[in-house]
């Protein structure tokens, strides 16, 4: 029995390991960047979809997902569980794999699993539907380099294991590139675990080249397949395409290139253990959870080392060893994206390149503990180490939980302001309102909200950044311009007189820019970094791209009396609670119809339970409201409230002023209105 636990001693280490790095906050998750894309195809489009979609790249990946997301749907749950699950599985494939070619080598090959698992450069655990098959891939790459060995051992007995590890091989290679340049490590591993048995270099050579052969053969097929056949639809060869018009300046410029990948993906990576999370978002409860997980892990990892204690043997040509092959692993980890010319990052998106370098820098670092001379300063460095490793995808998971719960209220937000959208409508802002989705990204839910029914390849609604579509799919900000996007299975086709301008920069409500009412709200300065310290002071400024289109944004294609209520996705929850953003969209959809008596009355039950704005240009429409209902008082009241609360608002409430003056039924006598106006010190305004 004890024998037995032992056995399982390993995987579930791993498993915990796994859990307190991306497990807590699993069950908070949605869908982020790429995934809202596969749900909603998942939905929509169903197997044709992903066909479709992955027909130009990767389109043997296609019947892969067509079985996983018959079995997941689109429950961001499951699909959290099942990339967690994938990813533990990396972890434990690796240790087998390595304790193939070094038995003796036992607390050696679990760090270096553990290193691997908790590898801080890649911080997208939360996009589970893309990931979870990159790391099945990765996976199914050391199972097959595994049997690879089993074949070159006994290839009449294990021929079987050959033909699997070929096959498995083959899906790495031809499902994602991520992990082409792990797959060239397949004959140094080969020649390592080959050194026991044949310590002879001519015959272990020999008994090499005949196993690795038919992998070889795999590997020329696929190099085959994806340049002369499939091609290049979303990224480009661009070294071979340089190496071919100027070899030399491009050769020259490889040397930085890798150093700089080597920096990023080892020593930038790990550097980030060392930098503590914003305690005071967290608050006391998270916090004390943060210190519970790194404590458990550091002390749980000390605990289970010990057990490793009696086979420690410090080893200069191991160390040395394993430092050549990390940096081995590293140069061809990099490999894809040097071809690719995409530059590895920590930040989102590019972060994601950070994936296939986990197994160098585990390489490396377990070979720079090896050199520690004692045991317990050895174990006790490499357990903080990971402990602290666990505690930056703990904050990672905090960050995401977060940007999914600003998704959230972002769309019902969204819900409360556009009840309902007409076909072509494109919303228009002016950068993404969340760190990890693109405009792209909101285009999916976006139609799944307002165009549910719609099962072809005919989107009806997209989500455009200025910042990437002005100049490309929206040629210009003028009316009357042809809009066309593809979406790879879908496409959008329609008109820039389509375009609904809007603005999302929380605590603040989502805002739907209304040409006459808000071109007098503050705008941002040239300098985006002046623009973002505003927002963080609190002060609203609207984004000069987000002004620009002001003029443009046609709210005649929002509806807001619908025939039939529009039902959210299950996947956003239930309707949370009516705060002030609730009162303050529905009285922004009223001054839209100019139905001034309902602003004012939403006003009022705002203020009586009581809510209030955190942007308090949010007063605006009710305090006009105020004004042309004759409320002359209240109007004068909040006005002046709004002022000494925010002085740069004061020419957005001088225009108040001016449209009631210019009221031809207004009902406050135009002495007040011009005292109001004089108090203000910034009318006329132009």
């Amino acid at each position: 029995m004890i024998k037995r636990l032992s056995q399982w001693a390993t995987p579930l280490a791993l498993l915990t390991i796994a859990f307190f790095s991306y497990g807590l906050f699993a069950f908070q998750q949605g869908f982020h960047w790429d995934d809202w894309g596969f749900a909603w195809l998942i939905r929509t489009l169903g197997r044709p979809g992903l066909f479709d979609y992955f027909s130009t790249n990767r389109p043997f990946l296609a019947y892969v997902y067509s079985v996983t997301t018959s079995l997941f749907g689109t429950n961001p749950i499951a699909w959290q569980l099942f990339s967690l699950l994938m990813r533990w599985l990396t972890a434990m494939s690796l240790v087998w794999l390595l304790r193939m070619i070094w038995p003796e080598r036992r607390w050696e090959t679990f760090f270096a699993a553990v290193f691997f698992l908790v590898y801080p450069g890649f911080n997208q655990q939360a996009i589970a539907i893309t990931y979870s098959h990159f790391f099945l891939a990765q996976t199914l790459l050391f199972i097959s380099i595994g049997l690879m060995l089993m074949f070159a051992y006994q290839p009449h007995r294990f021929w079987w294991a050959g033909v699997l590890g070929v096959l498995l091989s083959a899906f790495n290679l031809f499902s994602t590139e991520y992990f082409f340049g792990l797959e060239l490590l397949r004959p140094f591993l080969l020649w390592l675990g080959l050194r026991e048995g044949w310590p002879d270099r001519n015959q272990r050579l020999s008994r090499a080249i005949l196993a690795y052969l038919p992998f070889f053969l795999t590997l020329l097929g696929f190099l085959y397949w994806r340049y002369f056949i499939l091609g290049f639809y979303l990224y480009r060869p661009e070294l071979v395409t340089d190496l071919g018009s100027s070899p030399a300046a491009r050769l020259a410029s490889l040397p930085g290139i890798i150093w700089e990948q080597w920096r990023v993906a080892f020593w930038n990576a790990w550097g980030q253990v060392f930098q503590t999370p914003d305690f005071s978002a967290y608050g006391p409860r998270l916090t004390l959870v943060y210190i519970g997980v790194l404590l458990l892990t550091g002390i749980g990892l000390i605990a289970f080392a010990n057990r490793f204690k009696a086979a420690d043997k410090t080893s200069w040509v191991f160390s040395m060893q394993w430092i050549g092959l990390g940096l081995l692993s590293m140069l061809l980890a990099g490999v894809p994206f040097l071809v690719a010319d995409l530059p590895l990052r920590l930040t989102f998106p590019n972060s994601r390149f950070t994936l296939p370098f986990a197994l160098g820098a585990a390489f490396l670092l377990v070979a720079i503990l090896e050199l520690v001379p004692r045991w317990n300063t050895k174990i006790l460095l490499g357990c903080a180490l990971a402990a602290l490793a666990v505690g930056v995808q703990f904050n990672t998971g905090y960050l995401w939980r977060e940007d999914w719960q600003a998704q959230k209220s972002f769309f019902w937000q969204m819900l409360w302001r556009i009840p309902d959208l007409q076909p072509g409508g494109i919303l228009l802002s002016s950068d993404t309102p969340f760190e990890f989705s693109s405009d792209n990204s909101l285009t999916f839910p976006l139609n799944w909200i307002y165009a549910p029914e719609n099962e072809t390849t005919e989107m009806e609604h997209a989500y455009f950044f200025v910042s990437v579509r002005l100049g490309n799919e929206l040629k210009a900000l003028e009316p009357g311009l042809p809009v066309h996007q593809d979406y790879l299975a879908a496409t959008f086709d329609s008109s820039s007189d389509n375009l609904v301008a809007v603005h999302f920069a929380p605590p603040g409500c989502f805002r739907v820019l209304h040409p006459v009412y808000d071109r007098h709200l503050p705008r941002a300065p040239a300098m985006g970094e002046d623009a973002a310290l505003l927002t963080e002071t609190g002060i609203p400024v609207l984004p000069r791209s987000a002004a620009k289109a002001l003029e443009l944004s046609n709210l005649g294609i929002i509806t807001s009396q619908p025939e039939n209520d529009v039902v959210p996705p299950a996947i956003l929850g239930a309707e949370p609670a009516h705060t002030w953003c609730y009162y303050f969209e529905k009285a922004d959809l009223a001054r839209q119809e100019e139905n001034w008596d309902r602003v004012a009355e939403i006003g009022d039950r705002a203020f009586a339970i009581p809510y209030f704005p955190d942007d308090y240009s949010e007063y605006l429409p009710i305090i006009e409201a105020y004004a042309r209902t004759g409320r002359w008082e209240d109007a004068r009241d909040l006005t002046r409230k709004t002022a000494d609360l925010m002085p740069v608002l004061q020419p957005a409430l001088c225009a108040v002023w001016q449209r009631v003056e210019d009221d031809p039924a207004g009902t406050i006598p135009s002495a007040q209105v011009e005292k109001m106006k004089a108090e203000l010190g910034y009318c006329p305004y132009p």
